[in-house]
């Protein structure tokens, strides 16, 4: 599994939505957990490893770990915080 590059088109596509007929949630959400503990981070999405599907792991060790399928924003805050960002695939944004 390899991480993509920020320049990498397919971190601009919208993934697919997770099939939980058809896909293994519990395998995908364990390889995406290994493989951010792996990289040093505190989370992955399925998209940043070529994974086409709607699916992130997060979580600073595996008692607060989770497991996220099919996210939906249902609000939004109109406040605002300045912070490093910490993905991955933007390196020090």
């Amino acid at each position: 599994m390899e991480l993509i590059k920020f320049t990498d088109p397919a971190l601009r596509k919208v993934p697919e939505t997770f099939d939980f007929e058809t896909g293994n949630a519990k395998e995908l959400a364990d390889t995406l957990w290994e493989e951010s503990r792996r990289l040093r981070g505190l989370g992955l999405s399925a998209n940043q490893v070529g994974i086409d599907s709607k699916v992130f792991v997060m979580g600073s060790d595996d008692t607060n770990r989770k497991n996220v399928f099919n996210p939906t924003v249902i609000s939004v805050s109109k406040e605002t915080e300045l912070a490093k960002e910490g993905c991955l695939s933007y390196p020090g944004l």
